[in-house]
């Protein structure tokens, strides 16, 4: 190595082997574990980003540069906090060296600064990446800030969207600063016709920058207004040339005629709305509007970010919605980036069609069959321990965009049960019916007739969870007066009712802020014969998490919500408000527990149990009558975010957790089985000694593909044959299930 080199690193392949081995711990932190090597030496290992850290500092220690390549997140976490370049050339297309090498040329080409700009050969800079199509950015700092690494904490929607929308390829070419004119007179429109490809979505998103002067000696950036034909000559104060200046409306139409040449699939989006309010609401800026004429007399997809997001932002209220902006009322920080990038991976399904994801395989790690249950993009099956089989058992019900359907266990066929923007609460027990909110009120449908009827109407700032063994009460939460903020409360989100369960981008510091509120609320029942609310708890504590049990209609689990090490959690408590009763204790500081969910029988409440958080794991049963508990000792990999169990109680499953999760497993990507084994009592016996036990693991699907900030919410079909969750491993998300049984073809 020696002065002026440009150093390449990328590692990360075999960085999850043993530690004794060459494995390296997980993360970017300081954490180190002392090892005896094979060849019986002693080694202090450190974490990944521990290592990339010194090959940058070595590096530059040489007067070289060093070039991080993608190697997953925390490659791209090292590179932001360390001012490195970095290459994002995870989107190959194939295993061959030479595509590989295509995607790696590709992406030092567009390293901000033009690195490279005298070192590459005639055919090192043609190389022309071979990936699979997929979806190409083109905008702003709102798409891309800077070099897309978010320096002083500014981050545009383009970054996370390629997580969201993995595996399928995104290339983000937006430029901070550029408006729809200069990203065409600056050379950057040429560079992205050059790595478009047939089959491409290219998403345009131009207008903040749009506004400004045309002719100053800053920038001279600005487009004339409107979608017309107008045209203006200058003198460039900054290019020393003359130019024409056109609309804002002329620079879209020649994106979208050019692509569409190529091949190309264009879509307009609207500018993302900045934080700026007026009279309670986000302001709307007139270059949505004209987007939207373009898109419409192009006769091309129009995504309405503006209104979307700005529903959002308005759900949020002033107060958090600041808290998504760093340094000013346009750029967003990560929380905001992930927030818009959510809403634009939900927006694209809805006009174009991705690659269908296979119906069924054979999971080449496992051994496992695996089928896709629906055919709608974004459609999601329940949270993990709603009831989401319908009475007869032969049902699944499952949510689209527009509305819950009913899924044939036997045949496979689907059909829409309800229409329309609603929130599925859970299917009856009792009556082959769906129960759900619409507007503010509680309704149920027959799954055969197709008969619905109003039960009646929430209480304000209220929500439905669940309903009962019999089907005559509902039951929910609602936060008593108009003080305070109602954190989502039984609101529907604006983009709909599909990923409700997406972990939110700041979801410690929202628990964090709600439970320190201490906001006074109610718990209540709903008659489904009546519509009687009846309130029968109250409190400080935020309650949540309401589960009615699947065979007493008068017992009600529910949860103190908030962080996990500062709550006593898991409770009963009778319909009438009697007997509010404590679950678990804890025992040792840190202990935590939670995401409970009843047996089929209603006997035993399960749940999740960590002594301490994020070092010891186990699933804890408590028995309802007798108040006996168990518990089953699991492996780190082996933590999952969600279980379930069998209906007779013999298997339970998992759905597993990347290395962000609470378990930092190094390997936990993954469904599971297991099966309970109990520890042969040889010693005292004794009512109140927790009976112990194992899980051992089975491997099912490998969920390495699968993006966890969506989760997905395992659970067992009633003949305990399959096991069902959701999954954005292709892109959007689908619902699948996995044989429990290994398959012999």
């Amino acid at each position: 190595m020696k002065q002026g080199d440009f150093v390449l690193l990328q590692f990360g392949q075999n960085d999850s082997g043993p530690l004794e081995a060459g494995g390296a711990l997980p993360g970017i932190g300081e954490e180190t574990r002392e090892v005896a090597t094979p060849d019986g030496k002693h080694e202090t290992v450190h974490t990944y980003g521990w290592y990339m850290r010194r090959f940058i500092a070595e590096t530059r220690s040489k007067d070289a540069t060093p070039i991080v390549l993608s190697g997953g997140e925390w490659a791209a976490e090292v590179a932001r906090a360390e001012r490195a370049p970095f290459a994002d050339v995870a989107h190959a297309g194939s295993e061959e060296a030479e595509s590989n090498a295509a995607v790696v040329v590709a992406g030092l080409k567009a390293l901000p600064g033009n690195l490279f700009g005298g070192y590459l050969a005639a055919k090192g800079a043609a190389v022309e990446p071979k990936r699979r199509a997929g979806v190409v950015l083109i905008g702003d700092s709102t798409v891309r800030n800077g070099r897309g690494d978010g320096r002083n904490g500014q981050w545009g929607w383009g970054e996370p969207l390629t997580g969201t929308m993995a595996p399928i390829p995104v290339i983000n070419s937006a430029l901070g600063g550029r408006s729809s004119r200069t990203f065409i007179t600056g050379g950057n429109w040429d560079a992205t016709l050059a790595i478009l490809k047939t089959g491409d979505v290219l998403l345009i998103q131009f207008g903040h920058n749009d506004d400004g002067p045309l002719d100053d000696k800053a920038r001279a950036r600005g487009t004339l207004p409107g979608v017309g034909d107008e045209t203006r000559e200058i003198d460039n104060p900054i290019t020393g040339l003359h130019e024409t200046v056109h609309t804002y409306g002329y620079y879209l139409r020649r994106y979208i005629r050019e692509a569409k040449a190529r091949g190309v699939k264009p879509a307009i989006c609207s500018p993302i709305p900045r934080n700026i309010w007026q009279d309670g609401k986000v302001e709307r800026r007139p270059w949505a509007q004209w987007a939207a004429a373009v898109a419409r007399s192009e006769d091309v997809p129009f995504l309405d970010l503006e209104s979307r997001i700005a529903a959002h932002y308005e759900e949020l209220g002033p107060d958090k919605v600041s808290a998504l902006f760093v340094g000013d009322h346009t750029h967003t920080g990560r929380a905001g980036a992930e927030l818009n990038a959510r809403i634009v991976a939900q927006s694209l399904p809805e006009h174009f069609a991705f690659a269908e994801p296979p119906s069924a395989w054979i999971d080449a790690d496992t051994g496992h069959r695996v089928v896709r249950l629906t055919n709608e993009p974004n459609s999601a099956s329940v949270y993990f321990n709603q009831n989401g089989y319908t009475a007869s058992r032969k049902r699944l019900l499952y949510t689209t965009p527009d509305g819950i359907w009913a899924l044939d266990l036997e045949s496979k066929q689907a059909r829409q049960v309800v229409s329309g923007r609603v929130r599925l609460i859970e299917a009856g027990r009792k009556n082959e019916r769906v129960y759900y909110v619409r507007e503010g009120a509680a309704w149920w449908t027959d799954i055969d007739s197709g008969q619905s009827r109003r039960i009646g109407a929430l209480p304000p700032r209220g929500g439905i969870s669940t309903v009962n063994a019999d089907e005559s009460l509902l039951a929910g939460v609602y936060i008593e007066g108009t003080e305070g903020q109602d954190y989502g409360g039984g609101r529907l989100r604006p983009e709909g009712q599909v990923h409700a369960l997406d972990q939110p981008p700041n979801k410690g510091q929202m628990m964090e802020e709600r439970w320190a509120a201490r906001l006074p609320v109610a718990m209540f029942t709903l008659s489904i014969e009546t519509g009687e609310v009846k309130a029968i708890h109250h409190s400080t504590e935020w309650l949540g998490h309401l589960l009615f049990s699947p065979a007493d209609p008068g017992l009600l689990m529910f949860c103190h919500e908030g962080p996990w090490h500062k709550v006593e959690r898991i409770w009963t408590i009778r319909s009438d408000g009697t007997k509010p009763t404590k679950i678990h204790t804890r025992t040792m500081a840190m202990e935590i527990f939670g995401h409970e969910f009843w047996s089929a029988d209603g006997q035993a409440i399960w749940y999740d149990l960590q002594t301490p958080r994020g070092e010891d794991f186990w699933v804890a049963g408590y028995n309802v009558a007798t108040g006996a508990q168990t518990r089953y000792h699991l492996q780190r990999d082996e933590w999952s975010i969600h279980f379930n169990v069998t209906r007779d109680g013999s298997l339970f499953c998992g759905d597993g957790g990347d290395p962000g999760q609470v378990a930092h497993a190094p390997d936990g990507e993954w469904i599971y089985l297991f099966r309970p084994e109990r520890t042969q009592n040889s010693g005292i016996a004794g009512r109140d000694l927790i009976q112990p036990g194992a899980f051992r693991a089975e491997k099912l699907v490998n969920m390495a593909k699968h993006q966890y900030r969506l989760e997905p919410n395992v659970s067992f079909t009633p003949d305990s044959k399959w096991v069902v969750f959701r999954s954005n491993m292709f892109g959007p998300t689908y619902v699948f299930a996995v044989e429990v049984e290994r398959s012999s073809k």
